[in-house]
Parts: C-alpha cells; structure tokens; sequence
C-alpha cells in the first residue's frame, strides 16, 4: 500500500479475509500480512473481519450490514475467494455435515476410502464461479452507495 495514496481522512480500513489472513500452524501472527500491515501503517484503524472457512456468501447474505455498513470505512481490502472456489472431495452440504459429526477416526477412514473412488472436481466448489460474481459485484454496489 502506497503511504502517499491514503490521505490523513482516509484512516479507517475493513480488513475481510478467510484464514489465510490468521496465524495458523507454521505462520504465527507476526508473519499474518494484517500483523505486518499495521505494523507498518500505525496511525491507521485496521477493522478485522476475519473467519476461517468463510466464502464471499457472507458479504452478500445474512447481516450483510455487519460487513460493511455497520463500520463505514474508508478502504477495504478484501482477502476471499480460495475457500469459494477450491475443488472439494466431499459432495454437498449433508456429506460435509455428516463427516464433521463422525469420531476423528471413523471421519479419517471415510477420507481416505472416498480419496480412492472420488477425486476432486472443479464443479465442486462451495460457491459458483456466477455466484462468486454476483457476490463480488453486490458487495461492490453497496461499497459504491456508501462512497467507500
């Protein structure tokens, strides 16, 4: 970010990010690009919003304000999309659901037999490449009406 692009009006900035912008094994926070980034801009109110698992359904839906409106920055820096289009292994919301309420053991033989029939497919994402789209341009529609 180019100190001179951001006058001394513009200090608000809405961070928006999946768990590539969180510490997680091997990248402790202050290798995070956030940690870094209000290392090197202090004077600046950096607003985190930051999920792990989270698709760009969540700026586009339910209390969609709270992504936004609620804050009013300045800037936004948007950091999503792997978690929307990642091919997945696992088919649907039911086979997911399903998994996840498996023991650990029981979840991790059904991984490995399912890896030896099915592989990943870009068809199965979480969010479509039209969806993806949508989500973007309504989020930026809204960024436009409140003159972020």
């Amino acid at each position: 970010m180019n100190k001179k692009l951001i006058n001394n009006t513009n200090r608000k900035i809405l961070c928006i990010g999946d768990s590539l912008a969180l510490p997680r094994p091997n990248v402790q926070y202050e290798e995070t690009w956030i940690y870094l980034l209000k290392k090197e801009f202090s004077s600046f109110d950096f607003i985190t919003l930051f999920r792990r698992g989270i698709t760009t359904n969540i700026i586009a839906t339910t209390d969609k304000e709270d992504w936004l409106e609620y804050y009013l920055p300045n800037i936004i820096i948007l950091q999503l999309g792997i978690v929307d289009c990642a091919p997945r292994l696992l088919k649907g919301n039911i086979e997911r659901h399903i998994v996840d309420k498996l023991p650990q053991k029981l979840a991790n033989i059904y991984i490995k037999l399912i890896k030896k029939v099915r592989k990943r497919n870009k068809t199965n994402v979480f969010v479509s490449p039209e969806k993806f789209k949508e989500n973007l341009n309504n989020y930026f529609d809204r960024c436009q009406k409140e003159n972020v």
